[in-house]
Parts: C-alpha cells; structure tokens; sequence
C-alpha cells in the first residue's frame, strides 16, 4: 500500500475523498432503512431545525442549510415523505410552500444516524490525536462559515 502525500492533492479533493468516503460509509450503515446518507442528512437537518424551535420548517430553510440545489432537495423531500420519514402540509402563511416536519419514525431512526455517524467518523480519524481532531474541527468550522459568508469575528 502506497502513502499519499496529502501535499500533492488539489483542494477540491482533500475535501470530497473524505466526504465521499463517508457518505459511502454511511450508506452501507442505512441500506437497511433504505435511505441514502444525504436522505439522513436532510433528516438530521430538520430534526436540528426542529430543535432549534423553527415554528416553520420550509423546504428552502433545508436548502439554504444544507447548502443544496431546489430541484436536489425536492427529490429527497418526495422520497423522505413517501417513505414517511417527514410530512409536508402547505404553509398558512404562504400557500407556495410546504411546512416540513419530521414524523414519529425519524425521531426513532435519528439516534441510529448519530450511533453511525459516530462510528464512522471515529473509522476514519484512525491514528489521529484528539487534539489533532480538536484543531482539524475547529478549522474546518472557520472554513464552514466562509462558505456560509459569516466573517469569522462574527463566529
């Protein structure tokens, strides 16, 4: 087996390799309750949403949260439903919309996503300190609010 030197990789795939790779992962864990790791993303997402005590969940709240295309996550959302993970009622206040909550059988599978989502995560931090990781997040959350255009004083 070969060492990759992290050094001579562009950007771009230092961050889809281990994404890829997890949300590969991920599925393997969920083939069982026939979701996809991005269905239990936007599951987990709107669970958060939820927590955060959002009255009103829409599915561009989803978007702009998970940082995902309409047609992408009109996708998902039909799937999620049909398979009655999420319900989506038309808003009171806008008719154009849909209110998404989660259902009885999300809640029920999100600590399973969590057990996941931890276990690979520790899969895939093999040989590294905590205080590695401990730094590795901290950075790659000042890199997460770059993307979101939240200036890092402001974090």
């Amino acid at each position: 087996m070969s060492v990759i030197d992290s050094k001579q990789i562009p950007y771009g795939p230092l961050f889809s390799i281990p994404d890829k790779t997890f949300r590969r992962k991920m599925d393997e864990k969920l083939r069982d309750f026939d979701l996809t790791a991005v269905q239990s993303a936007t599951i987990g997402t709107i669970g958060r949403l939820e927590r955060m005590g959002l009255s009103t969940i829409s599915q561009r709240d989803i978007e702009r949260y998970m940082h995902t295309t309409h047609a992408t996550q009109t996708e998902v959302l039909k799937k999620l439903e049909a398979r009655g993970f999420i319900t989506m009622c038309k808003s009171e206040d806008d008719r154009r919309a849909k209110v998404i909550r989660t259902t009885d059988k999300a809640h029920r599978l999100l600590s399973e996503i969590h057990k996941y989502d931890t276990v690979i995560f520790e899969e895939l931090r093999e040989g590294i300190s905590d205080e590695e990781i401990e730094r590795f997040i901290g950075t790659l959350g000042k890199i997460i609010h770059n993307c979101c255009g939240i200036p890092n004083e402001l974090s």
